[in-house]
């Protein structure tokens, strides 16, 4: 049925066209022929030339070359890029960085503390120093006491508490003094870092050892360097080389006689000390006075 509809409308189109044709008189079919290519042609001239006006992606070797006059009028219309602020960024990156393992500025020395300390002990001053003082919102977060020296360095966890925490050991003793140690003597904080003495002795020691300046081992190996006479060689091994040999066998023997004298002395002194213990235990009755020659100043007198 479609099909047979779309032949009937053709045959309509077809025979409108041809009565149209009849009554159209012969100058006016030339003059609408000739209009007609007339009419096609700018119809083509126009769309050559939005073709023209249109950019063809032709290839880069084909490409005119911009003159110098072009380029710069190019770099005067481009608008200037914003500067990088990478190096302030990365320097503000590498300052936190460092910041955040370096703990130089939350460190305080405190010096006057008694020595030999235990860790339990310390860990109890720190507290104490702190009791009542809560509102102060000081925390501490590690200590470091050597034993044999009078100063403890202090880890606080924040720089802002450094200065409270001076403030605190300098002048929160009685009467706006500073805090006292066991024995009465006043305590003395300050920045680690501005502090010139701490543990920087230590530091010394341990460099020098491990540089091999020390002026002992110095000593000890221009010691050992130097090279030993005959004379100091026997007096090393034999000392009584010199001497003849009789005189020899005396000195050695009023030496070994010397040496079992203070042995008698020494144990008889300590079976007295046994049996006095003994009695004290209720193990003996009485303990026997000890003799009177042990405790002289020469109990066994030699030639």
């Amino acid at each position: 049925r479609f099909a047979h509809h779309r032949l009937l409308l053709h045959l309509y189109h077809y025979q409108r066209t041809n009565m149209e044709g009849e009554q159209q008189p012969p100058a006016a079919a030339e003059a609408t022929a000739a209009e007609a290519p007339a009419a096609a042609a700018p119809a083509e001239t126009t769309t050559s030339t939005m073709e023209e006006e249109k950019p063809a992606a032709a290839p880069a070797d084909d490409a005119k070359p911009a003159t110098d006059a072009d380029t710069t009028l190019i770099q005067s219309t481009t608008p200037p890029a914003a500067a990088p602020s990478t190096s302030t960024a990365a320097t503000t990156t590498t300052a936190n960085n460092e910041r955040h393992w370096d703990q130089t500025n939350k460190k305080v020395v405190v010096r006057n503390v008694l020595k030999f300390l235990r860790p339990k002990e310390v860990t109890k001053l720190t507290t104490e120093w702190l009791k009542g003082k809560e509102h102060l919102n000081i925390k501490i977060i590690k200590t470091k006491k050597p034993p044999k020296d009078n100063w403890i360095k202090v880890t606080l966890e924040d720089e802002s508490m450094v200065d409270p925490f001076i403030q605190l050991i300098n002048t929160g003793g009685e009467g706006g003094k500073a805090i006292t140690n066991a024995r009465g003597g006043n305590l003395f904080a300050k920045r680690a870092n501005e502090d010139q003495r701490g543990d920087n002795n230590d530091n010394n020691r341990k460099r020098k050892d491990r540089d091999g300046n020390n002026d002992n081992d110095a000593r000890k190996r221009a010691a050992a360097m130097k090279v030993l006479t005959a004379d100091e060689v026997r007096d090393a091994i034999t000392p009584l080389w010199r001497l003849p040999y009789e005189e020899q066998l005396k000195v050695k023997t009023r030496e070994m006689i010397h040496k079992c004298s203070m042995k008698i002395i020494k144990e008889i002194k300590g079976k007295f000390r046994i049996l006095e213990q003994e009695a004290r235990r209720g193990q003996r009755a009485k303990c026997p006075k000890i003799y009177e020659w042990v405790g002289e100043r020469r109990a066994i007198e030699m030639e």
